[in-house]
This record gives C-alpha cells, structure tokens and sequence, in this order.
C-alpha cells in the first residue's frame, strides 16, 4: 500500500490554502482556551488543564529545534510500516471488542433494536434515527444471527482501515513516509478511536465512510480526464452512502464540491463536471431514500431521519448548554400529544413542534443563545474527549473507569494542543496545497458552525479524529517534497 502519488501543486497565493488550516486551528485553541473556564472531575477539567500546560511545554521545547524533534521521531518510526502499524491497530482493537463484552446502552441500543427489527423484514427507514448503521448491523444478523460481536468486529476492521487512510492521504498529500507513519500511528493508539468500536452506532461507520470519500477524491486529481470522473462519482455514491449514517453528510459533500470547484490545475470547464459528477453519485442512494421516506411519513424527505427541528430545540437550550435533556423530551412529547395534526405521522408532528418551540427559544432570548454558542459550545465539541461511559462502564473495564476517562481525556487533551501546532507551523513553512485534506478542515469548520446552531455533544467530533492525527503529522516535515 505504498502510495507516494501526486502533490497538489502549492498555488502561487498562500491566503486560500491557509484559510481552513489556520481557522481550524484558531477554533481549537479557541476550544482548548474557553474549556480551562470549566473545572472539576466530571468534565475531565482538571486532566484536561494538566495536559495542555504538559503538551504546550513539551511542544515549546520540541519546536526550539523541530529538525532533532524529527529526528528522533524518524528513528523510532524507521521501525514501522503501515503494514505492522495496520496489523497492530487491529489487533488492539480485536482484543478490546473481544475482552470488553459490553452491554448497549443509549442510542447504541436503539441502533441494535432497529438492526433486528429490519434484519425481521420490519422497515428500512425510520423517522426517529438514521438506519445505515443498523441497515450494515442487520446484514451480519441475517448470515450469522443475532450476535452482536459480528458487527463489532467488522467496526474494528473498519476503525483500522480508518488508520490506512490516513497513512495513504498523508503520503499522498506530503509525499513524507516518516509523517504519513506518524499520522497512522497516532490514530491507531488513540484511545476514543480504539473503545468506540465496541458501539453498534453511528460513528466508526461514518468516520469510515467521509475519509473514504476524500481518498477517493485523490484519485480524481490526474490527468486522465474520464476516469478522474469516474473517481468523483464514486466518491459522490460514498458520500451519499454517509447520507444513510448520518445527515452531517451534507457537511462533507460542501467541503468536496468546494475543494472540487476551486482545483487550482483544472480547467473551469473540468472543475463543473467534477461538482455535477460528486452530486450525481451522492444523489444515486438517495433517490431510494426518498422514496422509502414518502411511503413512510408521507413526503419524500432528502434526510434519513426527521429530527433537525428536535435537533435545533435542543440546541436551543441555553440551560442544558444546547445538549440532550430528559426535560426537552418530557417538553414536546406532551405538546405532541395535545397539538398533532390529522393523518400527521407522529415523529414528523414531533419535529415540526421542535422546530417552532425552538425558534420561540431563540426569539425570546437571542443574546444567551449567542453566547452559549460561544462560551460553550465550541469547547464541548472539540476540547474533550466523546463521552467512553457507553464503551466502558458495561464492560470488563467498567471498575476502572475513572482512570479511562482521565487517560482518554489527556491524551485527547494533548492531541488538540499538537493539532493546533501541526496546523500552525504547516501554514507558517507554506506546506498546504489545494489538495484533499482541505475537504477535512473545510468540513471540520462547518460542522462547528452546524452543531453551535443545532445539538452538541463531545461524541460529534469522532469522525474528525483522523483529520486531528492528519493535522498534528507535519510537524515531523519542516518541507514538502515537490514531485
């Protein structure tokens, strides 16, 4: 898998390559920055203050001679290969789903349920939830039965391809081994990436499939101008396969047709053919989607599931910090029974409601719902780790998880601190091209914007680990090697 393809040509003007990297990095110091305001042990405060002065100190001593940081690091990678990197994620990750024996709760049960109830011929869409996931989950039940540990395996085969990815976008994209081993290894022994692959939910899967897409997308960046085309379609069918797992999808097919619209070696000509191609391979599993949707609630919704009214509600809590309340849902449930309309499918009533009661929200106090979004909800979608009680406290380790949260939230902690580094010195030394991980910080950046509106959750950055261990990967390359 030693792929050292082509890199982007760096464009002649600095400002449009640094704009996502550099506004992706002032979010997470921004992040990283509001989260030392919270303090205390339920938050992983403490171990998070701790781990950003330890990471900012040891990067201000590394950076006083980046060259003998890299290359010191260099040695001890010149051991590695994405091979034994691949096969050490997985085992890792085997061993966990294996040894953990974890019960689902939350939304990960509800995900399980749906896997059985359309594995029983049930449905294939519902309002409440995306299907994709348990769509993939029902398909082990139907060959192997209902066992749970099917599924899980397969998601750790997909998190360590994640790990793949990464090493092939960086070689790809800085044509530096040492960096491209670097980015793998630290997302193959990230400790949130490893315990989330014993969860039958949305993440690992959709991860997967939106870093598949922009790997796809490099290989509709040569010369050969049909198949270039065939790359981005098939990219477009990925992206609307995520479309299935997720409704940020639309997130991730933005930052690609504005990656695909502004390839600085493209004629304006190629560069709409390439756009009209990824919206016609995203839009191919969504066509069964809309029809699936006006056979069950009516109307051909282009969404997999109908909650972004709920969604915006929640969000629109000032009280619960625009995150999942037991009182949102008491709120509209009983508003649902005395206010649904006739003939009205019951989740598409539930969501309209939200939706009006959350505009009333935001209306009635527009200055706090700004300032939650500001003071808040910036740092609880970057600044700790996603939540590992799901993962942990069911399982084997569930005596011990206490120290998980506090590991898992100083490694993450540290992560930040290096990401905003990588990103920084990389726009400094001018090492950013036009290439694919602009599709990653683009949508990273948007999504922050979508969850300051909507619902936030720490678990919402897990598909943006990979981009994380991509961004903190130059800093062992003080150059990018031209082609």
């Amino acid at each position: 898998m030693r792929c050292a393809g082509r890199v982007a040509r760096r464009p002649d003007g600095p400002a449009l390559v640094n704009v996502a990297p550099v506004g992706l990095a002032l979010t997470l110091g921004y992040a990283l920055a509001v989260s030392l305001l919270d303090r205390g042990d339920s938050s992983g405060g403490d171990v998070r203050a701790v781990a950003i002065v330890v990471a900012a100190a040891g990067l201000g001593v590394a950076l006083r001679d980046p060259g003998a940081l890299a290359r010191t690091l260099g040695r001890a990678l010149r051991y590695l290969s994405w091979m034994r990197i691949a096969l050490g994620a997985l085992a890792l990750r085997l061993v966990w789903v294996l040894a953990s024996d974890v019960t689902q709760t939350s939304d990960f049960a509800h995900y399980d349920l749906m896997a059985r109830e359309i594995s029983a011929g049930r449905y294939l869409v519902n309002p409440a939830l995306p299907t994709g996931p348990s769509i993939m989950f029902a398909a082990h039940y139907l060959v192997f039965g209902y066992m749970p540990l099917a599924p899980q395996v397969t998601l750790a085969v997909l998190s360590t391809a994640q790990v793949l990815l990464v090493y092939s976008l960086l070689r790809k994209t800085t044509a530096n081994e040492p960096a491209a081993l670097f980015g793998a290894t630290l997302l193959a022994i990230w400790p949130e990436h490893l315990l989330y692959v014993n969860l039958l939910g949305s993440d690992v899967l959709f991860s997967t499939l939106v870093l598949l897409a922009a790997w796809m997308l490099t290989l509709g960046s040569g010369s050969r101008s049909r198949w270039d085309l065939a790359a981005v379609f098939a990219a477009g069918v990925v992206l609307g396969c995520s479309h299935w797992v997720r409704n940020t999808a639309f997130v991730f097919l933005a930052a690609s047709s504005l990656y695909l619209a502004l390839h600085d070696r493209w004629l304006l000509t190629r560069r709409a053919a390439a756009v009209g191609a990824l919206g016609a391979g995203f839009l191919l599993p969504v066509l069964p989607l809309l029809y699936l949707n006006a056979a069950t609630i009516g109307f051909p919704s282009p969404t997999v599931s109908q909650i972004g009214g709920w969604s915006l509600f929640v969000g629109a809590n000032t009280t619960s910090l625009g995150m999942w309340s037991k009182q949102d849902v008491v709120l509209i449930d009983g508003l649902v029974a005395a206010r649904v309309a006739a003939r009205e499918h019951r989740l598409v009533a539930r969501d309209r409601i939200a939706r009006e009661m959350a505009l009333r929200r935001i209306r009635d106090q527009p200055g706090l719902y700004v300032w939650t979004m500001l003071r808040h909800k910036v740092a609880l979608l970057w600044a700790g780790a996603a939540e590992i009680s799901w993962a942990v406290r069911t399982s084997r380790l569930g005596a011990r998880e206490a120290w998980v949260r506090a590991t898992v939230n100083g490694f993450h902690a540290m992560a930040v601190v290096a990401a905003v580094a990588g990103l920084i010195a990389a726009a400094v030394r001018r090492q950013y091209a036009w290439d694919v991980r602009q599709i990653l910080f683009w949508a990273a950046l948007l999504t922050t914007v979508v969850h300051c509106l909507v619902e936030v959750q720490p678990r919402y950055h897990h598909m943006f680990l990979p981009t994380l261990a991509i961004a903190i990967a130059p800093l062992l390359s003080r150059s990018v090697r031209e082609p």
